[in-house]
């Protein structure tokens, strides 16, 4: 089929879900010889480069955090994508979230959504008052904004199921394709390797997280739990530090020694309260690691009958004790198959295939 030039628009950093997303689909549509662009319209880390594929920064805002100046920021970056509009007037313009102020501007539009949870102003589980009061109207003004902006796209891509009944409560139709795992990063590879490659203990039991530091990681709630396990277990924490005497906090890690993580840990532990998808669960997969979740629907439909979970209102003094029963019960009762099956369903063949039939399709 031919698509002709496809142009990837961003305006999340790639140590966001969203910002990978964007950085995977323009690597993955790269590989098959797609003609393609990444645009970052806000934050853009100087530290990656399109191996196949351009990578543009195009903002005049490069990264805030003061809630009056997002609105504005947002608006004065979609103004810098003017003047790409005559340049890709003929191209597919695919907006990967999260803002999507721009569509308007072209003519051959993708949007793909993450996520359309509204708040409850004052259901506030951790943090001071203030700030989640602020988190949760910034947040609910931006889902009110998007459900405007993306009426104007030709197609809307759901990656999952669970966003897609959001959007149809919005009397908005899409298609779900749910994300892939790159299995040329994220494979089997031996622990013990990994964990002398990554200067890890050799003998304790090691929990890994990815997550930033948003209300619906629930990272109190995961600190408190990660301090209640007894001695020899640790928790690998990537991006958003936490305090304890369990947890080692690596940060931000170079690309090349982050999939080593999941090889040298024995479990991973995702506390989220509510997510559009959940990336770092099926890398997990993808490297063989078992994944205890939070169950609730999006990790049942991510992880399906490949992972162990947790009831949704537990405590974190009885989460503890699951989190130690759940490494003996994986290595007694053999989930590495049901693991196998669903990462084998999470291909980037499959994925790719659908997002080519999607591009295609616009225009005819």
């Amino acid at each position: 089929m031919s698509i002709g030039k496809v142009v990837l628009v961003s305006d999340q950093p790639i140590t966001t879900g969203i910002g990978r997303y964007a950085w995977a689909l323009a690597k993955a549509l790269s590989k098959k010889q797609i003609d393609v662009s990444l645009i970052y319209n806000g934050y853009f880390d100087p530290g990656y480069k399109g191996e196949y594929f351009d990578v543009i920064e195009s903002s005049i805002f490069k990264k805030t955090t003061n809630y009056l100046a997002i609105p504005l920021a947002r608006k004065m970056n979609s103004v810098a994508l003017k003047f790409y509009a005559k340049e890709y007037e003929d191209s597919i313009v695919h907006f990967c979230g999260s803002d999507y102020s721009g569509l308007k501007l072209f003519n051959n539009t993708v949007a793909t959504i993450h996520d359309v949870r509204f708040d409850l102003l004052f259901d506030f589980k951790s943090g001071g008052f203030i700030r989640n009061l602020l988190d949760s109207i910034y947040r609910d003004f931006i889902n009110l904004k998007m459900l405007r902006d993306v009426r104007s796209a030709a197609k809307i891509i759901s990656i999952s199921n669970v966003v897609k009944s959001q959007l149809e409560r919005h009397r908005i139709r899409s298609q779900v394709i749910h994300h892939w795992i790159d299995s040329s990063v994220f494979k089997k590879r031996d622990k013990a390797l990994s964990r002398r490659k990554l200067g890890l203990p050799e003998n304790s039991k090691l929990i890994l997280n990815v997550s930033n530091g948003t209300k619906n990681k629930a990272l109190s709630f995961l600190q408190e739990t990660v301090n209640l396990l007894p001695e020899g277990y640790m928790l690998i924490k990537i991006g958003t530090p936490l305090k304890g005497r369990n947890i080692l906090n690596v940060g931000k890690v170079p690309d090349e020694l982050y999939p080593l993580y999941f090889n040298a840990s024995d479990l991973y532990l995702n506390v989220s309260t509510f997510e559009g998808f959940g990336i770092p669960q099926i890398e997990a997969l993808g490297s063989g690691l078992p994944v205890l979740a939070r169950d609730i629907s999006i990790n049942r439909e991510v992880l399906a009958e490949a992972g162990m979970y947790f009831d949704a209102y537990i405590e974190p003094h009885d989460l503890a004790q699951v989190v130690v029963h759940s490494i003996e019960e994986y290595e007694r009762d053999g989930l590495g198959d049901k693991m196998e099956k669903v990462a084998r369903r999470l291909n980037e063949d499959t994925a790719i295939s659908e997002y080519l039939k999607v591009y295609s399709s616009i225009g005819h």
